[in-house]
């Protein structure tokens, strides 16, 4: 499953694989579904022990197609939706995403007046609302025009009806400036702010031409404060209401973000970060204090590190 997701409620795990979702606590529930496509968009376990996945199909004539699926030990849903939905985020336990608005929605975006616009990058988002509770529910809340960028995040938190997810803009220069974008999930109003430091100057990467966000996490948000990780190895603290940024520390391990696979997940006191060096075929755990950067643990795993091969890791998740 590429791009497997893993999420936790009060005491149990779950994931999926192409047949079954998989629920383990004291012991394991394998619960058959309809035959998934192998690349996962999102995961959620309810309270309840409800699994709600989202999985992408591609391209389908003049649109773009994913897999809704909800399961229980009662069973299982398929439902297909429109959008290819790079950022996925749950709200109160219901699943939205974020997506370029195609097929049915692109001509809702024309019939808006939100034109597309060659660009590298996206030039109109959509925010659609995909469940409500254990129920599809696909409905688009806003069609937004904005600046040509590229994104992509399947755990981005949400808190108080807000969706937090970074993004790259995309200048004619070639030139790239992170920014935080905010969606207002009930009336789907936008707000994008430039990622800077206390000194106003763009928070870049040693390459500027390359630059991109990834290593954010549903618990990435902490009050007025959303921590992440970029693809240079350095954590780094944003203040939501000015984009006002600070570097807190640097990752300890080198990394090659051309060949290695970095995946984080944040808890309330806690970054994990699991590195795989492709060449060195090496497998690393390493867990930080997310405010002081002390490393609390460090683990190799050299059995992960000999039966992955040539695949990734897609994902990462811990607990307090």
């Amino acid at each position: 499953m590429q791009h497997a997701q893993l999420d936790w409620n009060k005491d149990k795990l779950a994931f999926s694989d192409t047949e079954n979702d998989y629920i383990v606590g004291t012991s394991t529930e394998v619960i058959p579904t309809d035959t998934k496509t192998d690349y996962q968009q999102a995961l959620s376990l309810s309270d309840d022990g409800t699994v709600i996945g989202l999985y992408n199909d591609g391209y389908e004539e003049d649109s773009y197609v994913e897999q809704l699926i909800t399961s229980s030990t009662k069973g299982s849903d398929f439902t297909e939706v429109e959008g290819y939905f790079q950022v996925t985020g749950f709200c109160d336990g219901d699943l939205y995403g974020i997506a370029e608005p195609l097929g049915k929605y692109q001509a809702e975006a024309e019939r808006q007046g939100v034109e597309a616009k060659e660009a590298d990058g996206y030039t109109r988002l959509m925010l659609n609302q995909l469940t409500s509770g254990t129920t599809v529910e696909e409905e688009n809340v806003s069609i937004q025009a904005v600046n040509s960028s590229g994104q992509e995040s399947t755990d981005a938190p949400c808190v108080d009806g807000s969706l937090y997810h970074l993004a790259s803009i995309y200048a004619d220069s070639g030139e790239t400036t992170p920014v935080l974008r905010i969606w207002d999930t009930d009336s789907g109003d936008m707000t994008e702010l430039e990622l800077v430091t206390a000194d106003g100057e763009p928070v870049t990467g040693p390459d500027q031409s390359t630059f991109e966000i990834n290593g954010s996490s549903q618990q990435s948000l902490r009050g007025n404060d959303f921590d992440w990780v970029d693809d240079f190895g350095r954590a780094w603290r944003t203040d939501i209401t000015t984009g006002i940024s600070q570097k807190l520390f640097e990752l300890v391990d080198s990394y090659d973000n051309s060949t290695d696979t970095r995946v984080v997940d944040f808890t309330e006191n806690a970054l994990t970060v699991v590195t795989f060096q492709q060449e060195a075929e090496e497998v690393r755990l390493v867990q930080y204090d997310r405010n002081s950067g002390e490393v609390l643990t460090e683990i190799d795993l050299p059995d992960i590190a000999k039966t992955i091969d040539d695949s990734s890791i897609w994902a990462v998740s811990a607990r307090d």
